[in-house]
């Protein structure tokens, strides 16, 4: 389940957008706002915009609340360029380029997966009618009266 959002020809360069996005790719939509909000820049308040708008349009589509979603895809691409000059000295033109950008958000709706546990493994209980619990106690006290008695009489000896 995605839901896809195109915003193109945004007038700011792709390389000021491309700043911003590693602090935001680490974190889920709805941080993701709360940390652009207050941000001074204006690639912050572009980027508000346009993540704002792609939550809005994955929770009609989708049907789930914005703390359910996280970013599949967030790219920012090329957009056209337009060419123009300023007068330079001696009559010749200094050109500059005024570049756009194409910003490309994909929202996914995360899956809760259902924690299963393991059965327990019945253990004998002491109320056995055969007595394998008592038994198993009683092995247990035995081999540990042996290794007393071997380790005493192994210090004695030396």
């Amino acid at each position: 389940m995605e839901s896809v959002t195109y915003l193109k020809n945004q007038k700011i360069s792709p390389k000021k957008l491309r700043f911003i996005l590693p602090q935001i790719r680490k974190v889920s939509p709805a941080q993701a706002l709360g940390v652009l909000a207050f941000m001074h820049q204006k690639p912050a308040r572009v980027l508000y915009k346009a993540i704002k708008s792609a939550v809005s349009n994955a929770k009609q589509t989708l049907k789930v609340t914005e703390n359910l979603l996280q970013f599949k895809v967030l790219s920012i691409d090329q957009g056209h360029v337009l060419r123009r000059y300023n007068p330079g000295s001696r009559g010749s033109a200094m050109p500059y380029k005024k570049r756009f950008a194409h910003i490309k958000i994909v929202l996914q709706a995360k899956t809760v997966i259902p924690v299963v546990k393991a059965p327990l493994r019945p253990r004998p209980s002491v109320e056995t009618t055969n007595g394998q619990a008592l038994q198993v106690k009683e092995k247990a006290v035995k081999v540990k009266r042996q290794a007393k008695v071997r380790i005493t009489k192994k210090t004695v000896n030396k």
